[in-house]
């Protein structure tokens, strides 16, 4: 069912269908889909999506459904427009499964670069 542009799903955890080693097989997914140079960005695309750390939240947008996740909040606070986004990732790597798990264009992708096919 598509969402409006501007309506938010709250994604608070991982789904339980979910792999144990899905945490570090969606963080080498995002690492491997954002060249290099655009690690040190506060914002990413990746399949279709727009992703920007806009702490303490993620959203992700496609121009149809726009996802919203909450980032954790008990481990410092970050700069909302200085902190970049794949170093943040790999500080928190659970936010990569819930980050693919929460949008579907994400989630396609994911399921291409895990079955081998390129991200």
């Amino acid at each position: 069912m598509p969402h409006a542009f501007d309506e938010c799903v709250r994604i608070g955890r991982v789904t339980d269908r979910l792999r144990p080693s899905m945490e570090s097989r969606a963080l080498q997914f995002i690492m491997k889909s954002v060249p290099r140079e655009f690690h040190s960005d506060t914002n990413i695309f990746i399949g279709g999506c727009f992703i920007c750390l806009a702490w303490p939240r993620i959203e992700i947008s496609d121009g149809q459904t726009k996802v919203v996740l909450d980032c954790p909040t008990n481990q410092g606070m970050f700069s909302r427009d200085d902190t970049a986004l794949i170093p943040f990732l790999r500080r928190f790597p659970e936010l990569c499964a819930r980050m693919v798990d929460a949008h579907p264009l994400l989630r396609a992708r994911f399921r291409a670069f895990d079955a081998g096919s390129p991200a």
